[in-house]
């Protein structure tokens, strides 16, 4: 603990705790791409509620994701409307 006190003064962190680490790993593994039982091992919870409010997501991780869904829907429309995949409940 004395350790850690010491590197926060000397860093200039204020209302920083030890404990804000596993919020800080939590979420990086979660926006790393660690599934969430996985998680939820690691940080030795016994209920994947917990994990969840340890893992908190960035804005900017959350923009990314709903880009990705942007790109991956309008890419998928462009391969139907061009007749290289047509869904086949889809009756044209």
């Amino acid at each position: 603990k004395e350790a850690f006190n010491c590197a926060k003064k000397r860093a200039r962190i204020e209302d920083f705790r030890f404990h804000d680490l596993r919020h800080t790993f939590a979420s990086y593994m979660a926006m790393n791409g660690v599934d969430l039982l996985t998680l939820k091992e690691l940080l030795g919870h016994k209920d994947v509620r917990m994990t969840l409010r340890y893992s908190h997501l960035s804005p900017e991780y959350k923009k990314n994701a709903i880009d990705r869904l942007e790109y991956k829907d309008s890419h998928n429309l462009d391969i139907i409307a061009t007749n290289h995949l047509r869904p086949a409940h889809v009756t044209y």
